[in-house]
């Protein structure tokens, strides 16, 4: 399983620290990234430990973040 998760339906205005706030209660955060601005709007979420995405996605899949309802997706490991 994958460590890494994909955050579509963000608010444009959603910043990575506002991300991070979102998903740190979950486990140790490697890294955060926003993607927003015209016909964006979603980022990655990436954990040190792969039960922690899964959990942050379960908990966090449908959450309202910004006004916004986010979809939370682990991401398919590479080459798989």
């Amino acid at each position: 399983m994958s460590n890494r998760l994909y955050i579509a339906n963000l608010d444009y205005s959603t910043s990575q620290h506002e991300l991070r706030e979102a998903f740190e209660p979950f486990g140790v955060l490697e890294s955060v990234a926003v993607l927003t601005g015209k016909s964006r709007g979603f980022g990655f979420v990436e954990y040190k430990h792969a039960h922690d995405a899964r959990r942050a996605s379960e908990s966090l899949d449908g959450h309202d973040l910004d006004g916004r309802r986010i979809s939370v997706r682990v991401e398919r490991q590479r080459g798989a």
